[in-house]
């Protein structure tokens, strides 16, 4: 078996940190001209993403949103993300369940390398070696955008490929193949992956008669070059509403919630514009645990690290005495938990009921309960992932882990 670990080392170089747990998360795939580029050891310019749900394209576009990602642009096809000095493409025409489905859309087999992420292992077409050794070009007839291809053999012969007359005729009847009856069909054949904008190039609309003559009078200053689809207008546009991105382009609505008398999205963010289409409203709960830090003896007996005569009771439930509260952390706010450093520290995690808990801040903030079962010191390898945790479970139940009806899904307090 061929090893490839200095592949690997190199693609994920060039990735930036704060993307690779939602890459890896929603099992993205990293297909096409950046594999290329890897095993024919030229510069990477950019990296296309392609998902195998629509729920991973919109888990991982809202995963970016407050990392310092920036999206520039986007279209019916792709999403184009600035991610400090390489721009990545999520790949938004379709959605790919398996490699194979990838492959079958990619125009030539020297293209048809992936990365599976969540995987770590290359995939490859069994062309994609010898025919990029060979600089060979190779066409598949079964791909989704064949005009595109055209302009594509030029930009693989600038960099020392060739290609047969065969294939060019391959090519050809593909294109002839097609079946094209209005502007938005040609808009969609010859759209840019790059957030090029059709609607400036293409200049009528299906409200007029479909003519070839007058898509070719649009044409006719269509530049040719590999740098035209990438549309420099938009370079220092960042788009900032994510969840209208994400709404357009996967029709999914991003999930917010009510707290207080304030809407927040999953990242704790105040919502404004909340009663927009693109949000899908709900009412927050909250989890069924809760988190603090105390003090452990040798022991092996917990106590309060503010008041130093309270214990902790592993297996009883905890009641303040006449004189305190209970104060805890949800499970959001461990990382910024008081006592965290303190000497003999240790995490404890208590169950709590919903009717037990008197008032909260916020999902990071401090707690107030009127009583709680201590059920376990969380070991420390737990802690990080613990806390590392969004507003939103992914399942159909809410976060007490009650199960949701449809009613309740789809229900609004408006």
């Amino acid at each position: 078996m061929e090893n490839f670990d200095f592949e690997k080392r190199k693609l994920w170089s060039i990735i930036p940190p704060v993307m690779e747990e939602s890459l890896i998360d929603n099992d993205v795939i990293i297909a096409g001209g950046a594999i290329t580029s890897l095993f024919t050891n030229r510069e990477i310019n950019d990296v296309d993403l392609y998902f195998r749900t629509w729920e991973n394209l919109a888990d991982f576009l809202y995963s970016l949103e407050g990392t310092g990602n920036i999206i520039l642009s986007y279209t019916d096809k792709a999403v184009l993300i600035k991610s400090e000095k390489i721009l990545f493409q999520a790949v938004c025409f379709d959605i790919f369940p398996a490699i194979e489905d990838i492959f079958n859309k990619f125009d030539f087999t020297v293209c048809m390398g992936a990365y599976s992420v969540k995987e770590s292992e290359f995939y490859f077409h069994p062309d994609f070696l010898k025919d990029n050794s060979q600089r060979n070009i190779r066409f598949n007839p079964g791909t989704a955008f064949p005009l595109m291809s055209l302009l594509r053999v030029d930009k693989y012969k600038n960099k020392g490929y060739g290609i047969s007359k065969t294939e060019v005729l391959r090519i050809a009847l593909t294109c002839m193949n097609l079946k094209i009856n209005s502007y938005d069909e040609v808009k969609e054949q010859i759209g840019g992956m790059y957030g090029l904008n059709i609607d400036n190039i293409i200049k009528h609309d299906n409200s007029e008669e479909f003519s070839i003559k007058n898509v070719l009078n649009d044409l006719q200053n269509l530049h040719v070059d590999d740098g035209y689809f990438i549309n420099n207008d938009l370079a220092q546009t960042e788009i900032s509403n994510f969840a209208k991105v994400v709404y357009d382009v996967t029709g999914i609505k991003q999930k917010i919630f009510k707290w207080g008398l304030s809407y927040y999205d999953l990242s704790g963010h105040i919502v404004r514009d909340f009663k927009n289409e693109m949000y899908d409203v709900g009412e927050l709960f909250v989890t069924d645990k809760v988190y603090k830090y105390v003090r452990k003896n040798e022991d092996g007996r917990y106590f309060s690290h503010y008041k130093n005569s309270f214990e902790y009771r592993l297996g009883e439930t905890i009641i303040p005495d006449s004189h305190g509260n209970l104060y805890f952390v949800f499970q959001y706010g461990i990382n910024g938990c008081q006592y965290s450093n303190s000497t003999n520290s240790v995490l404890i995690e208590c169950d709590v009921e919903k009717g037990d808990i008197i008032t909260f801040s916020s999902p990071y903030g401090t707690v107030n309960v009127s009583k709680c079962k201590f059920i376990r010191e969380v070991p420390k390898e737990e802690i990080e992932e613990l806390g590392d945790y969004r507003l939103v479970d992914k399942s159909p139940v809410n976060l007490f882990g009650e199960q949701v009806s449809d009613e309740e899904k789809n229900e609004s307090p408006f």
